[in-house]
């Protein structure tokens, strides 16, 4: 930071030069990959995405009751809590692996049906 409490040049964020590359279902995107409306994929990713919020929520209230609990300040959760919120995090991670696999067999599904199968002479 500057003298001034602005950011100087080397500790400030940039864009990203390019756009992430999100491979998608091609009969589920346009031409540019992006989701189309209507479809039940964009639903379920906005879910994922403001579940995945809400818990990001819960995850830094859990840090600060833990830290104020190590310092006497509140009682510990109760091991129920913590279950609970173990649980969600599972859930959440599941989700995001099954997101993942979508992707993956959507983009291989996408690249056989745009390039040619090379078959062994």
């Amino acid at each position: 930071m500057t003298s001034d409490g602005r950011r100087s040049d080397e500790t400030r964020v940039r864009p990203p030069t390019q756009p992430p590359v999100v491979p998608s279902s091609a009969e589920h995107c346009d031409d540019h990959g992006h989701l189309v409306r209507g479809d039940d994929r964009l639903h379920v990713d906005k879910q994922l995405v403001a579940d995945l919020a809400n818990l990001n929520t819960r995850v830094g209230r859990y840090v600060l009751e833990h830290l104020d609990a190590d310092t006497g300040r509140t009682p510990p959760s109760s091991p129920d809590a913590d279950q609970d919120l173990g649980m969600q995090l599972v859930r959440a991670g599941l989700s995001v692996l099954e997101r993942a696999d979508e992707q993956r067999r959507a983009a291989i599904s996408a690249a056989e049906q745009t390039t040619p199968q090379q078959r062994p002479v």
